[in-house]
């Protein structure tokens, strides 16, 4: 009995000394989940009296089973770590096996509507400032457009004069829709020095002009309005060529021809606009018409408006 009492002691100490303080609390879990899963086996009494030795385990005792215990404890550790001391095996979420087994449903690509290409609109013309030589009168108009005026571009300045046309092409030759600038009364005496009958019997302001202008056989006019331009007051009214009617035909300079114009182009209509000019300007009343077809006059004075509304006058300017 001394016997047996040393040698459990024996087996105490060596179990306090080699075995670990603590199993880790993740073997004895793997320990029990293992046993649930496993089969029922033969309990550890039915292993001790099945051994070979009879005679040995009387003398080994419950130690014995503590020891057998243990083993088995570590040795399923061990194998499960991968030996003492190894990095834990990788979770199955992170193991490249695990991920390299799983079937993965192929994913079709985001179905993209194909998209109409934008509609690239033609950009406007760039709107410029168009002046007189003199830089008394300026009128803003689309790059597109042309102008010439007397006293510029090697033309005579006789008379004072300016044109404005849409382009392309020179005035007065491919088209019939043109802006003109002109002082009437000079053009009216130049007009009557060349062998034509003058229109005007004096020199006179806006009023005046537009009512000798409608008294006239050779034209056929609106009733006048009040009007502003360059934010002037003016009148307005529009003129045609009366059947039958006859205005200076006098062709040989290049200023605009104020009311003259419809008798070098025939079918075509004008508003006219007379202003009458502040002090210190080289024009004391200036007459201004846009011409076009009769079957695009309408059009042609909604296209214009812009360009009438942006013109101005610089009394004195250089």
């Amino acid at each position: 009995m001394a016997k047996k009492e040393r040698f459990d002691e024996s087996v105490s100490k060596w179990l306090q000394e080699s075995a670990p303080a603590r199993i880790p609390e993740r073997v004895l879990n793997a320990t029990f989940e293992r046993t649930r899963q496993s089969r029922q086996q033969m309990g550890w009494h039915t292993v001790i009296r099945r051994l070979s030795m009879p005679k040995f385990l009387p003398a080994l005792g419950s130690a014995a089973v503590i020891v057998v215990v243990a083993a088995l404890a570590l040795g399923l550790y061990v194998n499960r770590q991968g030996g003492i001391g190894a990095p834990p095996s990788p979770t199955p979420s992170s193991s490249p096996t695990v991920a390299a087994s799983r079937s993965v449903e192929p994913t079709a690509p985001p179905s993209v509507e194909p998209s109409a290409a934008p509609s690239v609109e033609p950009s406007a013309p760039i709107v410029l400032s168009y002046a007189s030589a003199d830089g008394e009168v300026t009128a803003s108009a689309p790059s597109t457009w042309n102008s010439i005026w007397s006293g510029k571009d090697g033309l005579a300045s006789d008379v004072w004069s300016g044109l404005l046309w849409p382009g392309p092409g020179p005035c007065c030759e491919l088209t019939s829709e043109v802006i003109g600038l002109v002082d009437p009364v000079a053009y009216d005496s130049w007009c009557a020095a060349n062998g034509e009958s003058p229109l005007l019997s004096a020199p006179a302001g806006a009023t005046a002009i537009a009512q000798q202008v409608i008294a006239d056989p050779n034209f056929e006019t609106t009733a006048p309005v009040a009007a502003r331009v360059g934010g002037l007051e003016a009148v307005s009214i529009d003129v045609a060529l009366a059947p039958g009617g006859e205005a200076c035909r006098v062709q040989t300079i290049e200023i605009s021809r104020w009311i003259h114009h419809l008798q070098t182009q025939p079918g075509t209509r004008l508003r006219l606009y007379l202003v009458d000019l502040p002090e210190g300007m080289s024009v004391e009343t200036l007459a201004i018409t846009v011409v076009a077809l009769e079957e695009r006059f309408e059009a042609f004075i909604a296209e214009t408006a812009p360009i009438i509304e942006s013109i101005e006058f610089h009394p004195g300017a250089p």
